[in-house]
């Protein structure tokens, strides 16, 4: 048949103790990109006692924060990548059989037909589409693949998420119920300490009164990093102690090298200002690097509640910096 309705996990154990409800998370890779760092923080907070999390990620990950998710009593189980669709469609449908989650919540966008469309072929009761972005520039192959698989968005979620209306509009339609969920953070662990600023920026060897201007993410068009170096020409003249540093976590593999060198090959670009930005290594957590900067673009463009530095000209992003 098309669909498995054998009973989901019961609420109690032998004993008669209630048990948490398991919820498996698929998250995709996990290479300490920003969709895994929200469900994590999610994680941290709720209650335990009443849902887990099993978290469903690719083999080929390579940030997985499985010690943690394991201390916290979540499980890891690595699957092949959807780019192996025959591997990774049977063996979800084996994990889910076998460990008859009540509930999968999906954070891989349109990609999210794959392991729901197995959900509902075994009879899983609630199965949640969740919406974190939508189309990227300079993505073709992505959003062709993007536009292939979206008119499916709706067709086996009983939930539907999103990280903004926006982002729900673009996958689910704008006649379509879905719920937004904020991409929350822990604000105490990006709080200012000076201490921390001024130890961070001597292992950097930056100087305490370098106007430092900082940015956090991935190097793809989405990210628009050129247009932060513009901002960079723009400020020189008004700031002369002025730098740009681009943070980059220090990862392996192909994707890796490859974004390095585009990153350096847009700094060679700007010869006239290429000393004055910088490439910063680093492997600790993002919140205690953020204080080394004077300004960074990502916590600039949420006090003044824009959706992304795009809705900003050079200009005007040079005005609010200075």
């Amino acid at each position: 048949g098309d669909s498995d309705t054998r009973p989901r996990n019961t609420d109690v154990d032998r004993y008669g103790v209630q048990r948490p409800i398991r919820v498996a998370q698929v998250v995709g890779k996990m290479n300490g990109g920003g969709v895994e760092a929200v469900v994590m923080n999610y994680y941290r907070h709720i209650d335990r006692s009443k849902v887990q999390f099993d978290f469903l990620v690719d083999e080929d990950s390579t940030r997985v924060p499985e010690e943690e998710i394991t201390a916290l009593g979540g499980r890891v189980f690595r699957i092949p990548p959807y780019q192996h669709p025959i591997r990774y469609r049977r063996e979800l449908i084996r994990l889910m059989r076998e460990q008859q989650w009540p509930i999968v919540h999906s954070n891989i966008n349109t990609l999210s037909v794959f392991p729901l469309s197995a959900a509902k072929k075994i009879g899983v009761p609630v199965r949640i589409a969740h919406s974190h972005s939508t189309m990227g520039k300079g993505e073709f192959a992505k959003n062709v693949m993007k536009l292939v698989l979206r008119p499916f968005a709706n067709v086996y979620p009983t939930a539907r998420f999103a990280c903004s209306h926006y982002a729900g509009k673009w996958l689910f339609g704008k006649n379509v119920d879905f719920t937004v969920i904020p991409n929350a953070i822990e604000l105490d662990k990006f709080r200012f300490n000076a201490e921390t600023r001024k130890q961070t920026r001597r292992e950097l060897g930056i100087s305490d009164d370098t106007f430092l201007i900082g940015h956090v993410g991935r190097f793809m068009p989405q990210k628009n990093q050129s247009f932060l170096v513009d901002v960079l020409v723009g400020l020189l003249p008004k700031r002369p102690d002025v730098m740009l540093a681009f943070l980059v976590m220090v990862l392996t593999g192909l994707r890796f090298n490859n974004m390095l060198k585009n990153l350096v090959s847009l700094i060679m670009c700007y010869s006239s200002v290429n000393a004055r930005m910088s490439i910063v290594y680093t492997r600790r957590s993002m919140c205690s690097v953020f204080p080394v900067f004077t300004k960074d673009c990502a916590s600039l463009v949420l006090k003044h509640n824009e959706p992304d530095f795009h809705a900003y000209s050079p200009t005007q992003l040079r005005e609010k910096l200075m």
